[in-house]
This record gives structure tokens, C-alpha cells and sequence, in this order.
């Protein structure tokens, strides 16, 4: 679980940060793939 402290009305900002919030996704979703395929 990531917690994005920085989140808000003094978020992250930046040309990749919505990039970055869409790539954590994906990675917990495709980690949670693996963890079911594996049990």
C-alpha cells in the first residue's frame, strides 16, 4: 500500500506526476495477479 502524504491542495506536481499515480496502479494490480496465480 503506498500513501501519497503529499496529496491534496499542495499535491505533487510536475508533468509525470499523474504518470507516476497511474504506474502505481498498474503495478499493484499486476502484482496482485501474480500473488493469486502463485496460490
Amino acid at each position: 500500500m503506498k500513501v501519497n502524504m503529499s496529496a491534496g491542495h499542495g499535491g505533487v506536481s510536475g508533468r509525470f506526476a499523474s504518470l507516476e499515480e497511474v504506474a502505481m496502479e498498474y503495478a499493484f494490480i499486476i502484482r496482485q495477479q501474480k500473488e493469486r496465480k502463485a496460490n
